[in-house]
């Protein structure tokens, strides 16, 4: 699992402390002092946000490809 980079921390407009990372070539805040989560929990839900993102950002695209690479591919994905 790829693990968050510390970058710098912040004050927000409503003067609370903002620590802020990077992972997977996002960046991200969260303000540890301000909930009742843990540390790691917020950093889960923060990392799992960014990796469905990718995830939907990365789904190929094959609109306007003709029917028989769909199958092609259909055919292939059974085979493996």
């Amino acid at each position: 699992m790829t693990k968050a980079k510390f970058l710098y921390k912040t004050i927000n407009k409503d003067g609370d402390v903002e620590w802020w990372y990077e992972y997977r070539g996002y960046e991200y805040s969260i303000t540890p002092f301000k909930t009742e989560w843990s540390l790691s929990e917020l950093h889960k839900n923060e990392q799992s946000n960014i990796d469905r993102l990718i995830e939907i950002n990365h789904k190929p695209s094959f609109k306007g490809e003709p029917a028989e690479k769909g199958f092609e591919l259909f055919w292939k994905y059974l085979e493996e």
